[in-house]
This record gives C-alpha cells, sequence and structure tokens, in this order.
C-alpha cells in the first residue's frame, strides 16, 4: 500500500504541467491596472527554432487601456532573425489572425540570448486562439505550434472576464473592442 501510494504522488509531481494551467490576478498599487497572467511559461513545439521557445498570455487592463497579449520567448545561444522580425504572423485552424501591435525585447544572459515578442489581439482574436484546435505563429523564419493543452491559460483568462452583458451602446462597442 505504501508503495502505491509513492507511486500516485511521484505520479501526479511528475505529470505534464499542461493539465495544471493557472493564472494570477495582480493589482498595481500605483497605478491601479490589474493584469490576469499565465504563473508559468508554456513550451512551444517548433522544429526551426535554434533553442528553446516558450509563451505567456496576458490580460492587462488600466483606466485608459485594455490589452490581451501574447508575449513569445526564445531562447538561444546567438541571436536569431527573431530578434529582429517586426511582425508575429500568427494562424488559428489555418486561417490568419491580425495582431494589433508587436513589441520586441532582446537580453544578454549568460552565454545565451533571450528572444522576446509581445503580440497584442483584440478580444475576439485571443478568444479564437484560445478556443481553436490548431494555432501556430511565424516569426521571422521560425515556426511555433501553440498546442491546445497548453493554451487553456488563455480560455481561464476569458472565463474570468466574461463578455458584457445587455445592449450594445457605442461606448461599450468601442471599449470591447479595445479587450
Amino acid at each position: 500500500m505504501r508503495f502505491f501510494l509513492v507511486f500516485v504522488l511521484a505520479l501526479a509531481l511528475l505529470a505534464p504541467s499542461t493539465g495544471w494551467a493557472q493564472i494570477k490576478k495582480e493589482t498595481s498599487e500605483v497605478t491601479g491596472t490589474m493584469r490576469l497572467v499565465s504563473t508559468e511559461m508554456r513550451s512551444l513545439v517548433t522544429d526551426s527554432y535554434p533553442g528553446h521557445a516558450s509563451f505567456r498570455a496576458a490580460y492587462e487592463a488600466s483606466n485608459t487601456d485594455t490589452t490581451w497579449t501574447l508575449s513569445f520567448y526564445g531562447f538561444a545561444e546567438a541571436a536569431t532573425d527573431m530578434s529582429a522580425a517586426t511582425q508575429v504572423r500568427v494562424q488559428a485552424d489555418g486561417r490568419p489572425v491580425s495582431t494589433q501591435d508587436v513589441r520586441s525585447n532582446t537580453r544578454s544572459m549568460d552565454d545565451s540570448i533571450l528572444e522576446i515578442k509581445h503580440a497584442t489581439f483584440t478580444r475576439s482574436n485571443f478568444q479564437r486562439l484560445a478556443t481553436a484546435d490548431r494555432v501556430a505563429a511565424t516569426i521571422g523564419s521560425h515556426q511555433f505550434e501553440l498546442t491546445k493543452p497548453l493554451r487553456k491559460d488563455l480560455r481561464l483568462i476569458l472565463e474570468r472576464l466574461p463578455n458584457r452583458k445587455g445592449p450594445s451602446t457605442a461606448s461599450t462597442e468601442d471599449s470591447e473592442s479595445n479587450r
């Protein structure tokens, strides 16, 4: 019996984190900005990137703006064309999904490079990415797959922020399009 309990505990601790997707809520005491963000980076599937690639999902709401973001992180020995890329091309179930904005950072870390792309989306496009069967991103010459189990964080964020109910007005349509 003891062996069985140890075995079950070991399986629970070693099980892949795909089913354990979690988000956390952060609120800035200074600005009042509220963020829902993945607690962990999620691995991207790639054959073309010469290092390890991950992503995180986030929603951020301030008094003036709302953003829905996927951040892509590439860890490589040397900079790749991901650093210089100005676009993140995303497809959901084979159809293009447009980004609103793409911001980039590149950092040196010990003997490697961290390449970062932050792509923002409308709420409806973020939702398409969350619920699609297949999602792929191309950054520079590198292609990445965001598997459905690892996109659970996107769905959890959307569950925490349900669409507003009631009649649409010009002001709610404008604010919804920014989400």
